[in-house]
């Protein structure tokens, strides 16, 4: 970058050919002309000064709003790393609740379990309960395990209820229903607080 003096230079240079050739700035020639008393002479350095003085600091305000557009797009990019570094975080503390719970991770296992034992294959199990838990992390379908499963036990309390009598398969199915969506609504509840966060 050229120095500050070699920029007057280049300033000085553009003002006397401004003068020079009589495309000069009337506003700036006006007031040149009444610091001087109205001695053309002593104007032409007035207006001279004055527009060095001008383009200068012209400059120095392009200057200004360079490092200003530079700090912005600074502050931009730190805030969208924020934003990445609170998305992870959020995330980990929803896992953290989720696994927390013994309720849901009852739920799970026993799904899993019964899943392991209707299938040929002991590992499916497993997959269900990676699967329960996967689709908690997914926010458009994380209302998914929280409602089957509770109705899922639903069903299951309705079918063993329903060898004593048909008033005990829907009170059975009734309560546990009731006792699963609460558990599992309050677990709902503290994700939902974490995405507000």
């Amino acid at each position: 970058m050229a120095s500050l003096e070699a920029f007057n230079e280049e300033y000085y240079q553009q003002a006397i050919e401004e003068l020079e050739s009589g495309m000069f700035s009337e506003a700036l020639w006006s007031k040149a002309l009444a610091k001087a008393d109205f001695d053309k002479t002593k104007a032409k350095g007035k207006y001279v000064d004055l527009r060095v003085q001008q383009l200068a600091e012209a400059v120095k305000a392009e200057e200004e709003l360079q490092a200003t557009e530079a700090h912005h797009d600074l502050l931009q990019q730190e805030n969208a790393q924020l934003d990445s570094e609170v998305a992870s975080l959020k995330t980990e503390y929803s896992s953290m609740v989720i696994s927390n719970s013994l309720g849901f991770g009852i739920q799970v296992l026993a799904i899993a379990v019964s899943v392991g034992i209707m299938l040929p294959d002991w590992w499916w199990g497993l997959v269900a309960a990676f699967a329960l838990y996967a689709m908690t992390m997914i926010p458009f379908i994380r209302l998914v395990p929280f409602f089957v499963m509770p109705v899922a036990f639903a069903y299951v309390a309705y079918e063993i209820g329903g060898g004593f009598s048909p008033t005990a398969a829907n009170w059975s199915a009734g309560l546990v229903l009731l006792a699963l969506f609460g558990v599992n609504h309050e677990i709902y509840n503290k994700l939902k607080d974490i995405e507000r966060m």
